[in-house]
């Protein structure tokens, strides 16, 4: 870990793509959202694969794919706290709100029950 010669800031590297930062640890996945696999995954159909009722044994699946893809769930649901640049961080927001964000996650602070 190095300081800046004008701040003093400590400088930690991003551990999704090394670059320096400033940035505190937070609690993040060991991977980021990866474009290539999304596509992948629509390829695939995103209800089929990623879907409540999913089954995989119903899909005509390449084994390389299936491997990929419980790698890829692994590293996504695998949080600890890491250092990540804000480019990164900015990045794993825009490919979140493309693939993922279906306006459900809304919380409702002043809803009657």
């Amino acid at each position: 870990m190095a300081r800046t010669k004008s701040t003093g800031d400590k400088i930690n590297y991003c551990a999704w793509c090394g670059a320096p930062t400033v940035m505190e640890a937070m609690q993040l996945p060991q991977t980021p959202i990866l474009e290539f696999m999304e596509d992948k995954i629509d390829k695939l159909g995103r209800k089929r694969v990623w879907g409540e009722n999913s089954n995989w044994a119903m899909l005509d699946m390449d084994p390389d794919d299936e491997a990929e893809l419980l790698v890829y769930d692994e590293m996504l649901s695998s949080v600890s706290l890491k250092h990540v640049c804000e480019k990164c961080l900015s990045d794993d927001d825009r490919l979140y709100q493309k693939y993922y964000d279906d306006g459900d996650d809304i919380i409702r602070f002043d809803a009657e029950f």
